[in-house]
């Protein structure tokens, strides 16, 4: 579901990502299904070069994760036709608060470090991230959910563009607002292969979808549950971690 997973086992992968969901699609089309949702990652653009890009606009990705998902894309949406809808979201980095909660991703990853000890790192201030609320996620799917069966293709859904500076900014500010104390912000020049920012028009053209949460938004939402937590480090927390556990335990 994420970059250090794929690395961890690129051939899983492939598999997971890569194939299963066009197997998955066709034996859903074979069952009488009407539509297949499935959910891509905006990843898959790589590195846009501070252009904003949309669906149109070619992919270049060169990493698993990203490939494994353009893979997925394009397979199940080769089962579109008119009896069978296939959408495809592609979705920004998801952040936010959930019953199983994750942090691993970039906004909730700042808020844990923040929490636990009064500094959070920004690797590279100036790349580009489209970030997801799940509330946001949430009212993606349920509008594809809604469309109309005639509808197929590929959608870009974010709440909205934001550098990785900005996002550091907006976690320190919001927790400070909240109270939680004074917050530092430990800039790093790590070099990042991923660097893209995407428009969303077409989903809120054709699906009507119309996100509603900013980053401080998110942030508020994660603080409001943070009696929830208890150990920050708790492997549950970190999707790397349960997979690495799976794996030790030979669970496939």
């Amino acid at each position: 579901s994420n970059d250090p997973m794929a690395d961890f086992d690129p051939s899983l992968n492939f598999k997971l990502n890569g194939a299963l969901p066009s197997y998955l699609a066709f034996m859903a089309k074979r069952a009488g299904v009407r539509r297949y949702i499935y959910a891509s990652s905006c990843s898959v653009y790589g590195y846009t070069v501070n252009e904003l890009y949309d669906e149109d606009s070619p992919v270049s990705c060169n990493y698993p994760y990203g490939i494994s998902k353009l893979q997925g894309e394009r397979g199940v949406q080769q089962l579109a036709d008119d009896d069978f809808s296939v959408i495809s979201l592609r979705q920004g980095t998801v952040s936010g608060y959930s019953p199983r909660m994750r942090f691993d991703l970039i906004a909730n990853a700042m808020f844990k470090s923040a929490m636990t000890t009064g500094t959070l790192t920004v690797n590279n201030p100036s790349i580009w991230r489209p970030i997801l609320d799940i509330r946001d996620a949430v009212t993606a799917y349920l509008r594809a959910i809604q469309a109309d069966f005639s509808l197929s293709g590929v959608y870009n859904v974010a709440s909205d563009n934001y550098t990785v500076g900005q996002v550091g900014d907006m976690v320190q500010q919001g927790l400070q607002r909240l109270g939680h104390g004074k917050v530092n912000v430990d800039i790093k020049a790590i070099q990042d292969y991923r660097n893209y920012k995407v428009t969303f028009q077409r989903a809120k053209t054709y699906l009507g979808y119309a996100p509603q949460y900013t980053v401080e938004d998110t942030i508020e939402h994660v603080f409001q549950h943070r009696d929830e937590y208890g150990d920050y480090s708790n492997d549950e927390f970190y999707n790397i971690k349960v997979f690495e556990g799976l794996a030790a335990a030979k669970a496939w």
